[in-house]
């Protein structure tokens, strides 16, 4: 259906009252008003009431900034999902628009297509694919990273001789090459582009950005939409402001929005690659049980190949959880995949990395760099977007909506540099993420939330040494709760913590921490270990780091993740 100019009357018309109602959260009219904005125009003139809903209410509504915060993801998250053409079919028509030429990224893109493209014959010839690779896209993916290479010849090679069938290393293919994707897309996004706006060449910089945007317009854009598809989520959408506004700072030689953008797209991908380690999680755990082991084999390829892209990411804040998600798939053994140990790892990790850039936030402010505190602001909002589903599946979605007006309010804090409102709004979404994952209690309290379940002990969990300003926790109470062993020596008047391949060590009255036998020169303890009551009490923040974990303080709480 042919859609009219945007500029008439009725039109304009139809925008204000679109605003009014979703301004004043007249749900039930906003939705009315676009059934008959489809009836009448279509879905083609429903995305432009989108379009200007983002722009007018930027303009309308300073509380409610769009898309620098995570309310990119509650405005496209809920009235528009029931109304919007179904994301993720192949693209017929370019998505993005690019100036740059990128015919060597079309030429990836099609071998890609053309290589998973080849699986679908009656008769796959393995070594004819392989063949193919090799002439195609090998180069470029060895370039850029040996590993995913030697993954991937890996598959061709044991399907070639039939220790592998031909659904897994299709799989492995299509997943593996992905990952590569990802890889190129952040070489042109985040090195070439940033490395070009320092130099004040604004050029250099669009043409490296929009061949990033070529890249990712034919490969993980489309893998974005089948999880939308199966998840319900939105990053197709997002997506499709995320890019525009990545060109926008480019052209303007902005690199501080620039960069907020960026972590935008990185942590939206991210959140793409975590949602489908969850999804053939769980397609293992029912194949397991069904007693499909052809599907189990396959569907175990795809987990694998999709959490390796996020695996170092991921091990920055839990190295534990991605190794425990990456372990398990790489045995093979379907036993050894369910969907709520993937779930819960992700979770875990995904919570560190929004605690690392809470606090990364505000040391950044306090040093002064404003542009910086913003980006790590913004990143730390897209992690927290990436456990939507996780949020929304195990606490609802007005729980999911709260982290997203809190988030926005967050960074709108840290931009105005009102650092004691942002601590708060911030810590107050690390308390939500607790529920998931993570462990909180008061200063001076006899119990503590484990995962959103309350425990109760007899003792003072914590309390605050006044002479030294510090936060001491039980020993005991706290590093059970993180899931490590602990031991008191009473011979040498020492505590011995254990939590898989660390043995730390800490002596009363001494700030030494020994890990594995050896003294651990970058951790010096702030507060000796003391004994009060016949418990032996220690530094929280230290020992969480040497666990693995992150801390966060406000206002007589703590939060570990």
């Amino acid at each position: 259906m042919k859609t009219r100019p945007f500029s008439s009357g009725i039109h304009r018309g139809f925008s204000y009252i679109y605003l009014y109602f979703l301004v004043h959260e007249k749900e039930g009219l906003t939705v009315l008003l676009i059934m008959i904005i489809i009836y009448i125009e279509g879905n083609n003139h429903f995305q432009l009431y989108i379009l200007l809903y983002l722009r007018e209410r930027q303009n309308m509504i300073k509380r409610k900034v769009i898309m620098t915060t995570l309310a990119l993801s509650l405005t496209l998250g809920t009235a528009f999902t029931a109304f919007a053409p179904l994301a993720g079919a192949a693209e017929t028509t370019a998505v993005f628009q690019v100036k740059a030429e990128t015919g060597v990224q079309e030429k990836q893109v099609a071998s890609y297509n053309a290589l998973v493209g080849m699986f679908s014959a009656e008769k796959v010839d393995l070594e004819k694919v392989k063949a193919e690779y090799i002439v195609q896209l090998q180069p470029a993916v060895k370039a850029r990273n040996a590993e995913i290479d030697e993954k991937v010849l890996h598959f061709f090679d044991n399907g070639i001789k039939g220790s592998y069938s031909k659904d897994q290393v299709k799989q492995a293919i299509d997943k593996g090459l992905q990952w590569f994707f990802y890889q190129e897309i952040t070489e042109y996004v985040r090195i070439q582009t940033l490395a070009a706006l320092d130099k004040e060449d604004t050029q250099a910089a669009l043409e490296a950005l929009d061949k990033g945007i070529k890249l990712f317009e034919g490969t993980l854009f489309v893998t974005a939409g089948k999880r939308d598809n199966g998840f319900k989520t939105t990053m197709q959408d997002q997506f499709k402001i995320i890019i525009p506004e990545l060109q926008k700072a480019a052209a303007a030689g902005d690199k501080k929005n620039f960069n907020v953008y960026r972590q935008y797209l990185d942590k939206t991908i991210i959140k793409t690659f975590a949602l489908g380690t969850a999804l053939y999680a769980g397609n293992i755990e029912k194949a397991h049980k069904e007693g499909k082991t052809a599907d189990v084999a396959k569907f175990m390829a795809e987990g694998y190949f999709f959490f390796l892209p996020i695996y170092n990411s991921l091990a920055g804040a839990s190295k534990e959880s991605a190794d425990a998600i990456k372990l398990a798939f790489e045995s093979g053994e379907g036993a050894r995949v369910t969907a709520e140990m993937v779930r819960g790892n992700l979770a875990k990790a995904i919570n560190g990395k929004v605690s690392g850039y809470y606090s990364a936030t505000f040391d950044n402010l306090a040093k002064g760099d404003e542009a910086k505190a913003l980006e790590v602001a913004a990143e730390g909002n897209a992690f927290t977007a990436a456990q939507e589903v996780f949020v929304k599946d195990q606490l609802g979605a007005d729980v999911y909506a709260k982290l997203l007006e809190n988030g926005q309010l967050y960074f709108e804090a840290v931009k105005a540099n009102k650092v004691e409102e942002a601590k708060k709004l911030g810590f107050e979404n690390l308390a939500i993420l607790t529920q998931l994952k993570g462990v909180q209690f008061g200063i001076g309290e006899k119990a503590l939330t484990l995962d959103g379940q309350t425990v109760s002990f007899n003792e003072e969990v914590s309390f605050l040494n006044k002479e030294t300003n510090r936060t001491l926790a039980s020993a005991r109470f706290v590093a059970e709760a993180l899931g490590a062993k602990v031991e008191w020596v009473a011979a040498e008047n020492k505590v011995v913590i254990t939590k898989a391949d660390k043995t730390i060590e800490l002596v009363v009255g001494s700030t030494e921490v020994v890990v594995n036998g050896k003294k651990d020169e970058k951790t010096t303890l702030d507060q000796p270990v003391v004994i009060q009551n016949g418990r032996s009490y220690i530094p929280v923040r230290a020992v969480s780091n040497v666990l693995g974990s992150k801390v966060a303080y406000f206002n007589g709480e703590v939060i570990i993740h």
